[in-house]
């Protein structure tokens, strides 16, 4: 997983970009939060550009689980401090 500084700048700033929706359309992407709706992708096959994860919240062991063995589906494993995090997530 990505713990590189340089690549997390990189990350947040292509997760900020994806709040506009003009962003969304050219790129043809799209983001999702929470990791129900991460393994809901996974097991329906679906391709993922990156995950991105703050450790402190990533908690289930079936979320573990399923992220670690889906290396077939995602690109990119990116892991973000809690204020990295904090600062593109919109959820408590």
């Amino acid at each position: 997983m990505s713990a590189d500084p340089a690549s997390n700048r990189r990350w947040l700033a292509r997760v900020r970009s994806l709040s506009d929706r003009k962003a969304r359309d050219r790129d043809g992407v799209c983001f999702v939060e929470g990791i129900r709706q991460v393994v809901s992708a996974l097991e329906t096959g679906h391709r993922l550009e990156a995950v991105i994860i703050d450790p402190t919240r990533l908690r289930s062991d079936v979320a573990k689980e399923t992220i670690a063995g889906a290396s077939d589906l995602i690109e990119h494993y990116v892991t973000l401090t809690a204020s990295e995090f904090e600062r593109i997530s919109s959820r408590d």
